[in-house]
């Protein structure tokens, strides 16, 4: 049952606007000791909370920070929403997720009030965009931190990031040193600019080693894993790549379970390595090597960076506008020296 403010005054018999001026402690409004003790007793015997709603009306404030996401097959993101949630709870805000339902007319709306929110997080660089436009057309200046690399020029948005340039390079170095000379990366074919294929891409480059992109596209049927088994045997088909880089835990699970399936072992044959380092990848073949994301720091970061802007209402300047945040290789038991080279020996 939701009790409403009507409930708390019945309880403390007095009027409702008493209990309203108390529970907010309204500017130029004081009440006796026991007045005060009675209303807040009786709240507190039914687990009252005011509306969330009704306060923004009242004090044209809002406390509310909304959380954009979209359908994601990724249990990383599913973690993401579930600590950011718990970070701007855990910070006196009120978590609201929300997302974009696209209309016939091709332009995109919020599934909830734009206007209602303080603040947004948008966990998805494709969101960034529909959240400046929907806010230059709703005139909102309201602060949005994006959990990727901007692709606009707003002075709305400010990036958490993780630096996956230098834990890719870490990786391949790793790779390389281990005598690896072709290595590939394995991920989905990006719509905008990629910071995993950009990393990959300049290491492969800065080491003297050969460029191999295996871009695997699931059918909707398909499911992460699928996608990953999909690409082991994409990637059967050139010769003398001895280890990849995954661009999750999720696509180095499946892939891995492919090159099995293909006779292949692991990594006796070939080298894995993933990029998350989720719960699972401790156990998964007895311990998946991976690119650990520090998801819960992420989390608190972008909350109190959010609420922050809230509060003192900063706008940042080109300098100053992304936080990047390291990663940590981790090696575990599925790389191992490339069986090129131990046979050269």
């Amino acid at each position: 049952m939701a009790y409403t403010i009507k409930d708390v005054a019945r309880l403390a018999k007095v009027d409702p606007s008493t209990v309203s001026r108390i529970l907010s402690n309204a500017a130029g409004f004081t009440y006796p000791e026991k007045t005060r003790s009675k209303v807040f007793a009786a709240a507190a015997s039914i687990d009252y909370r005011p509306s969330e709603m009704a306060t923004i009306l009242r004090t044209k404030k809002s406390r509310m920070i909304g959380i954009a996401v979209q359908p994601n097959p990724s249990y990383a993101g599913y973690r993401m929403i579930s600590m950011i949630f718990d970070s701007i709870s855990e910070l006196g805000y009120t978590p609201v997720i929300t997302g974009y339902k696209k209309e016939e007319d091709g332009t995109f709306t919020m599934s909830n009030e734009l206007g209602s929110f303080c603040g947004i997080v948008c966990l998805y660089q494709n969101l960034e965009e529909k959240t400046v436009a929907l806010c230059k057309k709703q005139n909102l200046q309201m602060p949005i931190v994006l959990l990727a690399r901007s692709i606009t020029s707003s002075p709305l948005v400010w990036s958490v990031v993780s630096n996956t340039e230098k834990s890719i390079l870490d990786a391949v170095r790793y790779l390389f040193d281990a005598g690896h000379r072709e290595v590939a990366l394995i991920c989905f074919e990006a719509e905008k600019e990629d910071p995993k294929i950009n990393a990959y891409a300049k290491a492969v480059k800065k080491l003297g080693l050969v460029k191999n992109l295996i871009f695997i596209q699931p059918v909707p049927e398909e499911d992460i894993y699928n996608a990953g088994q999909n690409a082991a045997k994409l990637l059967m088909k050139k010769k003398n790549i001895t280890a990849a880089l995954c661009a999750s835990d999720e696509i180095a699970m499946g892939f891995i379970y492919g090159l099995s399936s293909l006779g292949k072992r692991v990594p006796e044959d070939f080298s894995v390595i993933g990029f998350d380092d989720l719960p699972f990848a401790r156990y998964a073949f007895n311990g998946m090597s991976t690119i650990k994301q520090y998801f819960d720091k992420k989390a608190k970061v972008a909350a109190e960076l959010v609420i922050s802007l809230v509060e003192t209402g900063k706008k940042h300047s080109k300098d100053n506008h992304e936080i990047s945040l390291d990663c940590e290789l981790v090696l575990r038991n599925t790389t191992a020296p490339s069986p090129l080279s131990l046979h050269k020996k």
